[in-house]
Protein backbone atom coordinates (compact mmCIF):
# COMPACT_ATOMS: atom_id res chain seq x y z
CA UNK A 1 0.00 0.00 0.00
CA UNK A 2 2.62 2.18 0.86
CA UNK A 3 4.19 1.99 -2.59
CA UNK A 4 1.51 2.43 -4.89
CA UNK A 5 -0.81 4.34 -2.92
CA UNK A 6 1.80 7.15 -1.30
CA UNK A 7 4.57 6.83 -3.16
CA UNK A 8 6.82 5.07 -0.99
CA UNK A 9 6.15 6.83 2.31
CA UNK A 10 3.47 7.42 4.82
CA UNK A 11 3.95 10.07 7.82
CA UNK A 12 2.82 8.68 11.45
CA UNK A 13 -0.33 10.81 11.13
CA UNK A 14 -1.86 9.16 7.95
CA UNK A 15 -0.72 5.63 9.24
CA UNK A 16 -3.12 6.61 12.28
CA UNK A 17 -5.98 7.05 9.80
CA UNK A 18 -5.69 4.26 7.77
CA UNK A 19 -5.95 2.33 10.90
CA UNK A 20 -8.93 3.41 12.78
CA UNK A 21 -10.53 3.24 9.33
CA UNK A 22 -9.71 -0.23 9.11
CA UNK A 23 -10.16 -1.54 13.03
CA UNK A 24 -13.67 0.18 12.44
CA UNK A 25 -14.25 -1.85 9.21
CA UNK A 26 -12.96 -4.54 10.83
CA UNK A 27 -15.44 -4.43 13.67
CA UNK A 28 -17.75 -3.88 11.83
CA UNK A 29 -17.11 -7.49 9.87
CA UNK A 30 -16.91 -6.11 6.83
CA UNK A 31 -16.56 -8.09 3.45
CA UNK A 32 -12.95 -7.31 1.67
CA UNK A 33 -14.93 -5.59 -0.83
CA UNK A 34 -16.70 -3.21 1.54
CA UNK A 35 -13.29 -2.62 3.40
CA UNK A 36 -11.33 -1.94 -0.30
CA UNK A 37 -13.94 0.82 -1.42
CA UNK A 38 -14.49 2.44 1.78
CA UNK A 39 -10.10 2.75 2.43
CA UNK A 40 -10.64 4.33 -1.36
CA UNK A 41 -13.17 6.70 -0.87
CA UNK A 42 -11.85 8.07 2.30
CA UNK A 43 -8.25 8.30 0.52
CA UNK A 44 -9.87 10.64 -2.22
CA UNK A 45 -11.81 12.31 -0.32
CA UNK A 46 -9.45 13.34 2.76
CA UNK A 47 -6.83 13.73 -0.11
CA UNK A 48 -4.44 11.20 0.73
CA UNK A 49 -5.39 10.89 4.49
CA UNK A 50 -4.09 14.11 4.93
CA UNK A 51 -6.98 16.26 5.27
CA UNK A 52 -9.89 15.57 7.80
CA UNK A 53 -11.80 19.27 6.56
CA UNK A 54 -12.63 20.16 3.10
CA UNK A 55 -9.73 22.87 1.73
CA UNK A 56 -11.40 26.42 1.70
CA UNK A 57 -11.77 29.39 3.85
CA UNK A 58 -15.21 30.80 5.33
CA UNK A 59 -15.89 32.73 1.40
CA UNK A 60 -15.63 29.49 -0.40
CA UNK A 61 -17.93 27.33 1.95
CA UNK A 62 -20.42 30.56 2.01
CA UNK A 63 -20.12 30.67 -2.09
CA UNK A 64 -20.13 26.71 -2.40
CA UNK A 65 -23.25 25.80 0.31
CA UNK A 66 -24.77 28.76 1.97
CA UNK A 67 -28.38 29.43 1.15
CA UNK A 68 -27.06 33.35 0.19
CA UNK A 69 -24.43 31.90 -1.63
CA UNK A 70 -23.75 31.18 -5.63
CA UNK A 71 -25.67 27.68 -5.36
CA UNK A 72 -28.94 28.12 -3.31
CA UNK A 73 -30.08 25.13 -4.53
CA UNK A 74 -27.47 23.15 -3.63
CA UNK A 75 -27.44 24.54 -0.05
CA UNK A 76 -31.82 24.09 -0.08
CA UNK A 77 -30.51 20.14 -1.03
CA UNK A 78 -27.65 19.60 1.97
CA UNK A 79 -31.04 21.35 4.22
CA UNK A 80 -28.22 24.47 5.11
CA UNK A 81 -31.52 26.83 6.00
CA UNK A 82 -29.73 29.47 8.51
CA UNK A 83 -27.31 31.96 7.45
CA UNK A 84 -23.46 30.31 8.15
CA UNK A 85 -24.40 26.98 7.66
CA UNK A 86 -22.62 26.27 5.04
CA UNK A 87 -19.39 27.20 6.69
CA UNK A 88 -20.34 25.23 9.90
CA UNK A 89 -21.38 22.25 8.18
CA UNK A 90 -18.72 21.92 5.83
CA UNK A 91 -17.43 18.81 4.33
CA UNK A 92 -15.53 16.81 7.23
CA UNK A 93 -14.39 13.26 7.64
CA UNK A 94 -13.56 10.38 5.60
CA UNK A 95 -16.78 10.86 3.35
CA UNK A 96 -16.19 14.77 4.02
CA UNK A 97 -19.86 14.50 5.64
CA UNK A 98 -21.73 18.25 4.06
CA UNK A 99 -25.08 19.94 4.82
CA UNK A 100 -26.96 20.53 7.80
CA UNK A 101 -29.25 17.52 7.13
CA UNK A 102 -26.67 15.18 6.93
CA UNK A 103 -24.66 16.10 10.12
CA UNK A 104 -28.34 15.93 11.99
CA UNK A 105 -29.04 11.94 10.08
CA UNK A 106 -25.65 10.95 11.31
CA UNK A 107 -25.77 12.40 14.85
CA UNK A 108 -28.92 10.78 15.27
CA UNK A 109 -27.87 7.53 14.13
CA UNK A 110 -24.81 7.69 16.02
CA UNK A 111 -25.99 9.26 19.08
CA UNK A 112 -23.89 12.57 18.80
CA UNK A 113 -25.11 16.02 18.91
CA UNK A 114 -23.37 16.90 15.52
CA UNK A 115 -25.71 19.67 14.98
CA UNK A 116 -23.78 21.59 17.92
CA UNK A 117 -20.72 19.85 17.95
CA UNK A 118 -19.85 19.47 13.69
CA UNK A 119 -16.00 19.80 14.18
CA UNK A 120 -16.22 15.96 15.98
CA UNK A 121 -16.65 14.75 12.34
CA UNK A 122 -12.86 15.43 11.97
CA UNK A 123 -12.10 13.24 14.27
CA UNK A 124 -11.05 9.62 13.05
CA UNK A 125 -12.74 7.26 15.53
CA UNK A 126 -16.11 9.51 14.88
CA UNK A 127 -15.40 9.95 10.90
CA UNK A 128 -15.26 5.76 10.93
CA UNK A 129 -18.84 5.51 12.09
CA UNK A 130 -19.76 8.27 10.00
CA UNK A 131 -18.61 6.31 7.32
CA UNK A 132 -19.55 3.40 8.13
CA UNK A 133 -22.94 4.57 8.71
CA UNK A 134 -23.59 5.82 5.45
CA UNK A 135 -22.07 3.79 3.33
CA UNK A 136 -23.88 0.74 5.25
CA UNK A 137 -27.58 2.46 5.21
CA UNK A 138 -27.63 4.38 2.12
CA UNK A 139 -28.04 7.65 3.88
CA UNK A 140 -25.75 9.75 1.25
CA UNK A 141 -27.50 9.27 -1.81
CA UNK A 142 -29.72 6.27 -1.12
CA UNK A 143 -27.16 3.67 -2.63
CA UNK A 144 -25.45 1.36 0.29
CA UNK A 145 -22.57 -0.63 -0.72
CA UNK A 146 -24.93 -4.10 -0.92
CA UNK A 147 -26.28 -2.31 -4.65
CA UNK A 148 -22.54 -2.67 -6.27
CA UNK A 149 -20.19 -4.37 -3.69
CA UNK A 150 -21.77 -7.46 -2.68
CA UNK A 151 -21.59 -8.93 -6.24
CA UNK A 152 -18.48 -10.69 -7.71
CA UNK A 153 -16.25 -9.30 -9.18
CA UNK A 154 -17.65 -6.12 -6.94
CA UNK A 155 -18.29 -2.85 -9.40
CA UNK A 156 -16.01 -0.12 -7.90
CA UNK A 157 -16.51 2.16 -10.65
CA UNK A 158 -20.35 2.44 -10.01
CA UNK A 159 -20.08 2.31 -6.25
CA UNK A 160 -18.91 5.76 -6.15
CA UNK A 161 -22.57 6.25 -6.70
CA UNK A 162 -22.47 5.51 -2.96
CA UNK A 163 -21.05 8.77 -2.38
CA UNK A 164 -21.20 11.60 -5.14
CA UNK A 165 -22.67 10.46 -8.58
CA UNK A 166 -20.16 9.32 -10.31
CA UNK A 167 -17.50 12.25 -9.96
CA UNK A 168 -13.81 10.76 -10.34
CA UNK A 169 -15.68 6.96 -9.97
CA UNK A 170 -13.01 5.02 -12.37
CA UNK A 171 -9.72 6.77 -10.31
CA UNK A 172 -11.74 6.03 -7.00
CA UNK A 173 -11.53 2.29 -8.38
CA UNK A 174 -8.65 1.80 -9.11
CA UNK A 175 -7.62 2.86 -5.60
CA UNK A 176 -10.09 0.36 -4.51
CA UNK A 177 -8.25 -2.38 -6.54
CA UNK A 178 -5.06 -1.67 -4.80
CA UNK A 179 -6.16 -1.49 -1.38
CA UNK A 180 -7.97 -4.98 -1.97
CA UNK A 181 -4.47 -6.41 -3.24
CA UNK A 182 -3.41 -4.78 0.16
CA UNK A 183 -5.18 -6.13 2.24
CA UNK A 184 -5.83 -9.99 0.33
CA UNK A 185 -1.65 -9.85 1.10
CA UNK A 186 -2.55 -9.14 4.72
CA UNK A 187 -5.17 -11.89 5.08
CA UNK A 188 -8.07 -9.60 5.40
CA UNK A 189 -11.45 -11.46 6.17
CA UNK A 190 -9.17 -14.89 6.91
CA UNK A 191 -9.35 -16.36 10.40
CA UNK A 192 -6.05 -16.02 12.07
CA UNK A 193 -3.95 -19.35 11.80
CA UNK A 194 -3.41 -20.78 15.35
CA UNK A 195 0.25 -21.94 16.30
CA UNK A 196 0.66 -25.55 16.57
CA UNK A 197 0.21 -26.02 20.60
CA UNK A 198 3.68 -27.59 22.05
CA UNK A 199 2.95 -31.86 22.69
CA UNK A 200 3.66 -31.37 26.75
CA UNK A 201 6.63 -33.25 27.88
CA UNK A 202 4.83 -36.70 29.93
CA UNK A 203 6.05 -36.43 33.06
CA UNK A 204 8.89 -39.08 34.44
CA UNK A 205 7.08 -42.54 35.31
CA UNK A 206 7.70 -43.09 39.24
CA UNK A 207 7.21 -46.67 39.95
CA UNK A 208 5.31 -47.29 43.23
CA UNK A 209 7.87 -48.64 45.95
CA UNK A 210 7.66 -52.14 46.58
CA UNK A 211 6.74 -53.23 49.77
CA UNK A 212 10.50 -54.10 51.03
CA UNK A 213 10.93 -57.13 52.93
CA UNK A 214 12.41 -57.18 56.40
CA UNK A 215 16.62 -57.76 56.19
CA UNK A 216 17.51 -60.98 57.37
CA UNK A 217 19.19 -60.25 61.18
CA UNK A 218 22.72 -62.22 60.65
CA UNK A 219 22.82 -64.98 62.79
CA UNK A 220 24.17 -64.90 66.22
CA UNK A 221 27.37 -66.61 66.49
CA UNK A 222 28.22 -69.81 66.98
CA UNK A 223 30.11 -70.30 70.95
CA UNK A 224 33.14 -72.25 70.48
CA UNK A 225 31.77 -75.27 72.11
CA UNK A 226 29.09 -75.33 69.01
CA UNK A 227 25.68 -74.24 70.43
CA UNK A 228 24.58 -71.37 69.32
CA UNK A 229 23.37 -68.94 72.16
CA UNK A 230 19.93 -67.52 71.89
CA UNK A 231 19.48 -64.05 69.70
CA UNK A 232 20.12 -60.89 72.72
CA UNK A 233 16.81 -60.07 72.10
CA UNK A 234 15.44 -63.07 73.63
CA UNK A 235 17.56 -63.46 76.40
CA UNK A 236 16.59 -61.98 79.67
CA UNK A 237 18.95 -60.14 82.55
CA UNK A 238 18.67 -63.43 84.48
CA UNK A 239 18.88 -65.95 81.98
CA UNK A 240 22.22 -64.33 81.34
CA UNK A 241 23.57 -64.43 84.84
CA UNK A 242 22.43 -67.82 85.48
CA UNK A 243 24.05 -68.70 82.11
CA UNK A 244 27.32 -67.79 83.31
CA UNK A 245 26.60 -69.24 86.73
CA UNK A 246 26.24 -73.11 85.37
CA UNK A 247 28.90 -72.76 82.59
CA UNK A 248 31.62 -75.03 82.99
CA UNK A 249 34.17 -72.49 81.82
CA UNK A 250 36.09 -71.18 83.71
Amino acid sequence: MRRELFDGALTPQQVYRVEVLLDACLAADWPLAFTSYALATAHHETANWSHMKELGGEAYFKRMYDKAGARPKVAATLGNVEAGDGVKFAGRGYVQLTGRSNYVKAGKALGLDLLKEPGKVEEPTIAAKVLIWGMSTGAYTGKSCRDYLAKSPPDYVNARRIINGTDKASMIATYAKEFQAALVGAGYGKAPTEPAKPVPTPAPVIAAPTSAKPPVPAPEPARHDGKVEAPASERSWWGGVLSRLFSKEP
